[in-house]
Formats: C-alpha cells, structure tokens, sequence
C-alpha cells in the first residue's frame, strides 16, 4: 500500500480494489458487506485531529474501493512519513489487516 497525502489540499482518502484473490486467480472484489476502517500513526502515537479508527465507504457499482473524508482538523506534519493501519473484515471469516507507509508533502503550484 502506497500513499501521499498532500498537506492543506487532500481531504478524501481512497483504497482501491480491495478483495480476495482464489487459487485460480479469480479475483472476488469486497462490497457493501466489508468493513473497512483506516487509523493513522505517526511512530507510535495517533494523528491528532481525528476519531481513530474511520471508517471507509464502499464507493458503489466500484471494484472494491472504499473511501473516507479526512477532517480539516487533522494535525499532519509538514513532510515525513506516517503509518497507516488497514482493516478488512467482510463477514463470513475474512479479516485483514495491513500495515503501510503514507507519505506527507506539500503541494506547491
């Protein structure tokens, strides 16, 4: 999972086709059954400015993608790189959670 967030100008925060994938490589995309909640850290503290963990809505007739608003108040810092904990839990025994790198820049014009 690879993410940038652009400090002062990304509020909205997408995870795209998430799913499962069978032995035969058939991909089985998650829907509106799947629970898919998002929780940033900064080493090992909680980004400030946000309830932890949001949840991410399954964007309809999409592929498994999900989304979520960050909240204006989230305190990020200048540039650096956080942590972003993903977890999946579609209901019938699918539970995933996973870990990753995002990415704080500054968008310049």
């Amino acid at each position: 999972m690879a993410l940038i967030i652009y400090k002062r100008n990304d509020n909205l925060l997408v995870v795209r086709g998430a799913g499962t994938i069978s032995p035969y490589g058939v991909i089985s995309y998650f829907n509106q059954d799947t629970t898919v909640e998002v929780t940033l850290t900064s080493g090992e503290a909680l980004v400030a400015g946000e309830r932890w963990p949001m949840a991410l809505i399954y964007i309809p007739g999409s592929q498994g993608d999900f989304q979520g608003d960050l909240r204006d108040t989230l305190q990020l810092p200048t540039s650096g790189v956080l942590t972003a904990k993903l977890v999946v839990d579609n209901g019938i025994g699918q539970h995933a959670e996973l870990r990753g790198e995002v990415t704080i820049q500054e968008r310049h014009f």
